[in-house]
């Protein structure tokens, strides 16, 4: 079992140093701006404001943006001449994160302490390193989850491991510097903790890490607020889990993990609510929305007036599998449509053999946390959609991917259950065969004849 866990570590780490090398420089999603945070913080050690913005790394970053061709690669001319500031860059300039900390920014300031005297090239590849390294974590802990999940599957661990790792835009999204890796890591690792108290009892030290987790992902990045409402279910969950003697036992070491639990819960929601728009901003957002429209079903037809709601649902369809650069790269609608039929044969597969897979009353919770850890995140989204239309805007797939390791026990272990039991090692060949392809497809196709023709 170790030799097989190295062994998908190594081919994760170095499927993601592949696409850090072959992607070239700042055509990740507001990649200048989490690098930009990061190399100031490693010289500051502190979080940083506006004023803390220095021209000559400025004047650095714009030099290599004319030297890989940025706004070539994103269709738009490049200004000319050179602008003095990121702020006059056109479309590169108004991404800036210095009015928000995240936590993902340490270790990448961490990673390029050493190297503050080399250029702005050499620290981002630095950088996009340490987000293959946190990548290929997230692959080993979809392996673990989904043993623990479903163990008398073992095709459902490797087929949730290799999706994850060869899906494109996830392969590209932690290939970049992003805020995201660390969060995706962070809520994956809550996860798998959450399932494995489910699955072994309640423990204080995996109380007390699993809910740690949560209070960091939470304070990385938006997209690891589904975890709050999933550990508001979980918490019972784990707490109330079943015994063989089907009664509750308490004991001290139970007593502390619920005291730990119950107070590192309280931090997490404070940090959530510290972190979201006031309560009163967004009910008056949706209430000006509603006004404006007049009643429930104009609103509706509002929101999705010149197909706007739908476009966004589909973007967010389509980026989760394969759109690179800043949403400038997408593979022809052909794949798109059969990756939706795909998607729709898993669920099938999910519906039609769910049972076969509940052969112990104690896998009932395991089922319903992951089905409600991979809905949550894409719920979320919606409300965004709803509450923010200009969130519409805004749609990208890599927004789930803090749920990506439910999402993907659930996608391939529909595929998986899609054939009878006694061909689960051919159903997860095929699946490893066609997510290579599609990965094929991206980096061959795709991306080295746009960024190399």
């Amino acid at each position: 079992m170790h030799k097989y866990l190295l062994l998908l570590f190594s081919t994760a780490l170095v499927h993601g140093l592949l696409y850090a090398v072959i992607i070239p420089p700042w055509q990740g999603p507001d990649e200048i701006a989490h690098f930009e945070y990061s190399r100031l913080l490693a010289e500051v050690r502190r979080p940083l404001t506006y004023a803390d913005a220095s021209p000559e790394l400025e004047r650095e970053i714009l030099s290599s943006l004319f030297q890989y061709r940025a706004w070539t690669f994103i269709h738009r001319e490049s200004p000319d001449p050179i602008p003095a500031r990121l702020a006059e860059a056109p479309f590169f300039g108004g991404s800036r994160t210095f009015s928000r900390f995240s936590l993902a920014y340490v270790p990448y300031a961490i990673a390029v302490w050493p190297v503050l005297d080399q250029d702005v090239i050499t620290q981002l590849y630095i950088m996009r390193f340490l987000s293959a390294v946190l990548g290929a974590l997230v692959v080993l802990l979809a392996y673990r989850t989904a043993r623990l999940v479903a163990p008398q599957f073992p095709a459902l661990a490797a087929g949730t491991a290799l999706f994850i790792l060869f899906l494109p835009q996830h392969a590209f999204i932690t290939a970049i510097v992003s805020d995201g890796n660390l969060a995706e890591l962070l809520a994956s690792t809550a996860l798998y903790l959450l399932v494995k108290m489910l699955r072994t009892g309640l423990t204080a030290p995996h109380a007390a890490l699993c809910l740690a987790c949560t209070l960091a992902a939470v304070l990385t990045k938006a997209t690891a607020y589904f975890l709050i409402p999933l550990m508001l279910v979980a918490g019972p969950m784990t707490v109330l889990r079943p015994f063989s003697s089907d009664r509750l036992i308490l004991d001290w070491r139970k007593g502390l993990a619920v005291l730990l639990s119950a107070l590192l819960l309280g931090a997490i929601l404070g940090a959530g609510l510290a972190a979201a728009p006031p309560l009163e901003d967004i009910l008056s957002l949706l209430a000006q929305n509603l006004s404006s429209a007049g009643e429930i079903g104009e609103y509706a037809a509002d929101l999705s007036a010149e197909g706007r709601f739908s476009n966004a649902l589909g973007g967010t369809f389509k980026s989760f599998w394969v759109t690179f650069g800043w949403m400038s790269l997408p593979l022809p609608s052909l794949w798109y449509n059969l990756l939706a039929i795909l998607s729709v044969l898993s669920l099938a597969g999910l519906a039609l053999r769910l049972r076969s897979l509940l052969r112990w009353k104690a896998d009932i919770p395991l089922y319903l946390l992951i089905g409600l850890a991979a809905l949550l995140p894409v719920a979320i989204l919606i409300v965004w959609f709803v509450a923010y239309p200009s969130g519409l805007y805004f749609y990208q797939g890599r927004y789930l991917f803090g749920g990506i390791v439910p999402m993907a026990i659930l996608l391939a272990g529909g595929w998986l259950l899609l054939a009878p039991d006694r061909h689960a090692g051919l159903a997860l060949k095929i699946l490893l065969a066609g997510m290579v392809l599609l990965d094929a497809v991206a980096l061959l196709n795709l991306t080295i004849p746009f960024y190399y023709s």
